[in-house]
Formats: structure tokens, sequence, C-alpha cells
């Protein structure tokens, strides 16, 4: 679907209700141009949704990577400029008239959630991120060790089983050799 082109940098974009309403227009134009519905048959968005098997979802993945870009931006250090400029802490004046929707604003009223809250949910799931990472270099580690531990448990025993050899052809040989003389020679 053409999603990957509408979702192209929508990180920095500030929405109004407009924007929405005209994300979702396209979103259900795109799934009544994949079933081939013609913009004069009388068919509700719902129908067409039912018959689709899906939900509209472009909204929510533009708020989904909106809270990802703000959680890295706000992740980021102390001093960062990204961190300054999304929490709006500029020094100086602005221009006159109304303020512009800000990024962080609008993400906060798009998901109900506070500021704090959108930092905090960002950073359980980098925690989060970094706990498995943890995980996975441990469980590395573990198979690698086993597979060392087996490598040489099987090198122990082929040396032991190569030193038997020797011991039963140096030692049993020349008894075995006699051994077949006598019998032969008794014969």
């Amino acid at each position: 679907m053409a999603s990957h082109d509408v979702r192209y940098r929508c990180e920095a974009w500030s929405q109004k209700k407009d924007d929405d309403k005209r994300i979702e227009a396209a979103e259900m134009w795109f799934y009544r141009r994949i079933l081939r519905v013609k913009w004069t048959d009388k068919r509700t968005n719902e129908s067409v949704l039912k018959e689709r098997k899906t939900e509209r979802t472009l909204l929510n993945l533009i708020n989904a990577r909106k809270l990802k870009y703000v959680g890295h931006a706000l992740r980021n250090h102390r001093t960062s400029l990204m961190k300054t400029v999304c929490e709006g802490r500029l020094d100086g004046r602005r221009r006159k008239g109304r303020p512009p929707i800000s990024l962080v604003t609008n993400l906060t009223t798009a998901c109900g959630l506070s500021l704090h809250q959108i930092v905090q949910k960002s950073q359980d799931s980098w925690v989060a991120a970094e706990v498995l990472i943890v995980v996975v270099v441990v469980v590395v580690v573990v198979v690698v060790v086993v597979v060392v531990v087996v490598v040489v448990v099987v090198l122990v025993a082929a040396v032991v089983v190569a030193a038997v050899v020797v011991v039963v052809v140096v030692v049993v040989g020349p008894i075995f050799k006699s051994l077949c003389y006598i019998i032969i020679g008794q014969q």
C-alpha cells in the first residue's frame, strides 16, 4: 500500500484535526482503489473496511512513529539541541500571533499522555530493549561455552581412544602374535 509514502517523515508533522481527516480520507481512498470500488457506488466506509477485513490504522502508525521519535529525542543527553527544541525551551521571543502547534503538544493531545508519561514509556521500551540485548549476549556466550566444552570432550575422547589403540597394538600385539604362532604350531 502507499502508506509508506504517506508516512514519509511523519515524525516531524504537526497535525491538526483537518489533517487527520485528510489522512483518514486518503486511507479510505487507498482501500477503495484496492477493492475497485467506484466513486459512484453507494458504499459506506464501514462496509469497505469490513470487506477488506481491516481497520483504520494509518493515524495510529503515524502517532506511534511520532512517539518513538520524541522518545528518542528526549532520551538524549541533557545538552542535546534536539531535546531542547522538542521541549520548547528556546531563548528569545516568538513572533506575534497564534503560537504554532508544537510536536510535543500535538503528540500529547493525540495520545492523551503527558510529556512525562511519553518519556517514561519510551524509556521503559528502551530499557526493555537493553535487557533483551543483554539476555541474547548471555545466551550466545553460554552456547559458545557449551560448544567449546563438547569439542574438548570429543577431542579428549579421541585422544583416549587413540591411546588405547596404541596400547593394544604395542602391548597386546606381540602377545597375540606369539599366541598365533603357538596355535599354528600345535596344528
